[in-house]
């Protein structure tokens, strides 16, 4: 079989969805490409993440903020950062002018469950199929999928995340850096309220942040530590994970009452070295990796989306010249501000 679209997304996470959902808005014949899901079980890491205001506004743009909205989250209110050993805290509070929150937290499986939710209401056709090892890159040929299906598009978003096989067979070079650190994290029950203040403290080995969540004595935590002392912090038991996280921050909330499972991941930067090729486009976690220290990766993600629909908003993108200077200033404009 052989289908033709103006836009197709490779890949099913949080920005594959939402640039779906974008470039659907626009009238234009959306498809999303993923991988089928897989029968066995992973271990699901909890993962929680920092959306701006920015970010607030796109997602308002797709129809599914205010269903975030009325979900379990947390409110970022100002934010505390100090030093390991320094008695002293520095704050940040927002300006008068402007309205509290700084930010708001949600969770990775509160994102895809209701954007999953409005995209199953929209006309988007979607493959569960990945795509194949065979296929051509070249300007005006089809994609190929594992199952012989053809896809022809005037232009495709590469948003199959940090790994991104699409990024690999287009041959453009990942430029990476190990940290040698892996965020370790969870979701804690502390003595005292966090009064939606998010709190990061620079250890000798790493920032350990705080996330506020909505029951005020909840919050979750991005422990970002050596590789070595992550696997040692997954095999404490129950109330030597408890105490160290305590004394790590200086039990500044309290003793640390529970916690759900402790997971890990590894940390890593990285950027590609170009964002398009031909008719290709990379966005979100295919284009540039960051350490979790200041919430950007999901935002600069999300803001690779609105860019690129920027970019390429006129229905010239199906003229090859007008396609090309349009990625151009796609890739200028998005990789100078991933490594700023």
């Amino acid at each position: 079989m052989r289908y033709k679209f103006d836009i197709c997304v490779i890949g099913n996470g949080i920005v594959a969805l939402t640039a779906a959902l974008m470039f659907a808005k626009t009238g234009q014949s959306v498809c999303m490409v993923g991988p089928p899901k897989s029968n066995r079980r992973k271990k699901s890491i909890d993962r929680y993440f920092s959306l701006s205001v920015a970010s607030k506004e796109i997602l308002s743009s797709v129809g599914v903020w205010e269903d975030l909205l009325s979900s379990d989250h947390g409110v970022v209110n100002s934010i505390e950062t100090w030093e390991e050993g320094e008695s002293g805290h520095i704050r940040f509070d927002l300006p008068d002018m402007f309205l509290p929150p700084m930010s708001w937290i949600f969770s990775e499986k509160q994102l895809l469950r209701v954007l999953r939710k409005r995209f199953d209401r929209k006309k988007i056709s979607k493959i569960s199929c990945s795509v194949s090892s065979d296929t051509s890159v070249d300007l005006g040929s089809p994609l190929l999928l594992e199952d012989g299906t053809l896809l022809d598009s005037s232009l495709t978003a590469v948003a199959d995340g940090r790994g991104s096989p699409m990024r690999s067979l287009l041959g453009i070079q990942f430029r990476s850096k190990d940290f040698g650190q892996s965020a370790v994290v969870a979701n804690v029950v502390t003595e005292r309220s966090h009064d939606n203040i998010a709190r990061q403290c620079f250890l000798s080995k790493g920032p350990l942040a705080f996330l506020p969540l909505k029951e005020d004595v909840q919050s979750s935590i991005v422990w970002s530590v050596p590789s070595d002392d992550a696997i040692r912090l997954l095999e404490l038991d129950q109330q030597q994970f408890r105490d160290q996280l305590g004394e790590a921050v200086n039990f500044t909330l309290g003793a640390i009452h529970d916690y759900t499972s402790v997971a890990s991941f590894p940390l890593e930067y990285g950027i590609a070295s170009s964002l398009v090729k031909n008719n290709f486009a990379l966005v979100g976690g295919a284009a540039h990796a960051f350490h979790p220290l200041a919430g950007q990766g999901l935002n600069l993600g999300l803001l690779d989306v609105a860019t690129l629909l920027e970019c390429t908003m006129s229905r010239s993108i199906l003229n090859y010249h007008c396609l090309e200077n349009s990625l151009r200033r796609y890739h200028g404009w998005r990789k100078g501000e991933a490594l700023k």
